[in-house]
């Protein structure tokens, strides 16, 4: 989201000057056409000073830029006046663009289409839902159909302007409870005869509710974001939070939440902070979603009292306080370091971080809590996910603090959550978790300690509440490809391969993380046997896609373009990798990326060569040794476009690679021995042993250079 801020007063004055300066010019090129024509254009120079001559186009030119002006400064000043743009300490108002695309271009049309257009749309597309959806037809009176009428809305979801106007427009109680109405908007009968009283059957698109609730969560999170909140509110997080805790009407909160919980819909921060200060005091106990009904009424209620009737509700929406919220943080990793690392703290002297008493009180709030016991901790470790990828801020305080809440969260769903109560959605949450803490996991897989993490206890103990997560999430093919994407990145990119030492390391690093989680999969799948066999498919596959993974971002130093799923080192992640986008399925095994040491030690080989410190100069390239036994050229030996041949394992079949490459070494060793003997090969295949044979036993034990580490399972 960007706005443009302008000096209301120095702008105004700056485009009168244009008119200005253009009526002087006009007028003076007037008189001298005047003149000129009583004279009958003695000179000939009448094309130049009359109408449509250069200078007449010059000066509409000059009143062309300042209407543009004045369209974009009265853009922003009723944008301003309205509340959906800001002003900022100087006194600039602002309008709005959006951050990337078409829109972004800073043009009169564009202004006029994500500002005033937004709230005239906006305003039309309000009314028009609110009659569709009284009308007996489901039909409003520009002819539009509620699908239409979403349809046209999704193109402006995330435009404050008109997520801003259409809630106000609507009104704030009525937004609040449309997610209720998208379900009966989709829900039809089947019939006489469906139920056992004889009553209708009703079936409901659930789909079609999901489509509709996301984009209503996105206009909302869109109104978040600008200051024209609901009349008689001061705030956003105050209009939220009156709507859903009014006595008779507090069934909203389900509507709320799924308005919360839409995927990628991105609240204000400061919005989320207060709404999870104000929901956290909440009581709640704990009931699942699965268990709200269309109408919150009965005898007595612990927390309503007795003969209550707290309105409609969404069905199967968790009724849970800070189920939304917290979903909402996990698209706003601000929100969630905000929000988790209440108070002042601040650094402890020792590399870590003092917690502030709020901090402290509202960890323990939150980790003693009645979740919703089928959703509830999909939304806590959303934002653990988001609040973990603060620990690369540049600011070492919001960096430490981050760091600290890391590994709370990491030691709570280790030591207090049962690994049969981890979902999917959990799993892939935490491996974002772990994914940014993968230097320290990578210390771990080596032989050494998290130690950057601030893990409480001893070593032994510290390694096994993060080796214990990796466990439990390894089972789910996204998280196993985001932990071993994150790992595998984390030991090649903090070693640059410049002598032959630093390629045997980055290798060992390469081969404990290839081999501690291959250890940690297959302890995985052996635990799961006889568990259900989609279940052992399922942690198979993962184990699978982790070490493919791992040869991926291995192979970006041997192929041509990098992996995509690669980030830097000290970046971090929000949300999790998704495995089929990394490494899709084919049953073609010349497709399928090669996994083992084998392999491993093959891309070091082709790694050694590109960065030029193989010797043996012709010896690489013979032809002799680049081709198979039937005389054709190995596919990943390839040429640029001068004709120079390079390796690039990327290409061609990957069935045979690792043979071929094996095959190729052998020969260049056996033609250069002088150079090659306790070289590169050498090297590359000392650290994949020993890096390989570290990260097994960190987990099988039997081994006299490192510790196995205990897995809580």
């Amino acid at each position: 989201m960007a706005y443009v801020y302008l000096d209301p007063e120095g702008l105004q004055t700056y485009i009168n000057d244009l008119e200005s300066h253009a009526t002087d010019m006009d007028d003076e090129r007037a008189t001298v056409s005047r003149v000129n024509t009583s004279e009958s254009d003695p000179a000939g120079i009448a094309g130049s000073i009359n109408l449509g001559s250069t200078i007449d186009q010059r000066c509409a030119d000059l009143r062309e830029k300042k209407n543009e002006l004045q369209i974009r400064l009265d853009e922003a000043v009723a944008m301003n006046e309205s509340g959906i743009t800001p002003m900022d300490a100087e006194g600039r108002v602002a309008y709005y663009l959006p951050d990337a695309g078409p829109g972004s271009q800073d043009t009169v049309e564009n202004v006029q289409a994500y500002n005033s257009e937004s709230v005239a749309n906006a305003e039309a597309d309000a009314a028009a839902m609110a009659q569709a959806r009284s009308s007996r037809d489901g039909v409003a009176e520009d002819g539009r159909t509620v699908d239409d009428i979403l349809e046209e809305m999704a193109k402006h979801q995330d435009v404050p302007a008109y997520g801003a106007t259409f809630v106000n427009t609507y009104g704030i109680e009525e937004f609040i409870e449309l997610p209720i109405g998208m379900r009966w908007n989709y829900t039809s009968t089947a019939g006489s005869g469906g139920t056992a009283s004889g009553q209708p059957k009703l079936t409901t698109d659930w789909d079609a509710v999901d489509r509709a609730n996301g984009i209503l969560g996105h206009i909302l999170a869109a109104a978040t974001r600008t200051e024209s909140y609901p009349e008689g509110y001061s705030s956003w997080s105050d209009a939220m939070y009156a709507t859903v805790t009014e006595e008779g009407h507090r069934g909203r909160m389900s509507s709320l939440n799924a308005l919360l919980a839409a995927p990628g819909a991105v609240y204000d921060t400061e919005t989320l902070v207060e709404l999870g200060d104000q929901f956290e005091d909440l009581p709640f106990d704990g009931d699942p979603a699965s268990s709200t009904p269309d109408s919150v009424n009965g005898w007595h209620d612990d927390d309503y009292g007795w003969m209550y009737n707290e309105g409609r509700a969404l069905t199967g929406s968790s009724m849970d306080p800070m189920y939304g919220v917290m979903m909402a943080m996990g698209n706003n990793p601000d929100a969630a370091h905000e929000y988790l690392t209440a108070g002042n703290g601040h650094p402890d002297g020792d590399a870590g971080w003092e917690v502030s008493p709020e901090m402290e009180e509202r960890w323990r709030l939150l980790t003693e809590r009645s979740w919703d016991s089928e959703v509830g901790l999909d939304a806590f470790t959303a934002a653990q996910a988001a609040v973990s990828s603060k620990r690369g801020d540049s600011d070492s305080d919001v960096s430490d603090s981050a760091t600290w809440v890391t590994a709370r969260a990491i030691e709570h769903m280790v030591n207090e959550v049962p690994s049969d109560q981890y979902t999917d959605a959990m799993k892939e949450n935490l491996s974002v978790v772990v994914a940014n803490c993968s230097s320290e996991a990578v210390a771990v897989a080596q032989g050494g300690s998290p130690k950057g993490l601030g893990l409480s206890g001893e070593e032994p103990e510290q390694s096994t509440a993060i080796t214990s997560l990796i466990y439990r999430i390894i089972d789910n093919e996204n998280a196993a490809a985001t932990v071993s994407a994150g790992m595998a990145q984390s030991a090649a990119d903090r070693t640059d391969v410049t002598t032959i030492g630093n390629l045997e390391l980055k290798y060992a690093k390469l081969g404990a993380v290839y081999g501690y989680l291959d250890a940690i999969g297959t302890e995985r799948q052996a635990d799961l046997s006889g568990a259900s066999a989609s279940e052992e498919e399922a942690a198979k596959n993962s184990v699978n896609t982790a070490l493919s993974v791992v040869m991926m971002v291995a192979g970006t130093a041997v192929s041509g373009p990098a992996a995509s799923l690669a980030w830097g080192v000290g970046t971090t992640i929000t949300k999790p990798l998704i495995a089929d986008q990394l490494v899709p399925e084919s049953s073609d095994p010349s497709v399928q990326i090669p996994v083992g040491r084998r392999a491993l030690e093959s891309q070091g080989y082709i790694e050694a060569v590109n960065s030029g410190l193989l010797p043996g100069g012709d010896a690489v390239y013979n032809e002799e040794f680049i081709t198979d036994q039937h005389g054709n050229r190995y596919e990943w030996c390839v040429t640029d476009d001068e004709g120079n041949p390079y390796f690039d394992l990327s290409v061609g079949s990957k069935d045979d690679q690792s043979d071929e490459v094996h095959d190729w070494a052998i020969l260049v060793e056996e033609s250069v021995p002088n150079d090659l003997d306790g070289g590169a090969f050498g090297r590359v295949n000392s650290g994949v042993e020993t890096g390989v044979g570290r990260g097994e036993a960190r987990i099988k034990g039997g081994s006299t250079s490192v510790d196995r580490v205990e897995i809580k399972k």
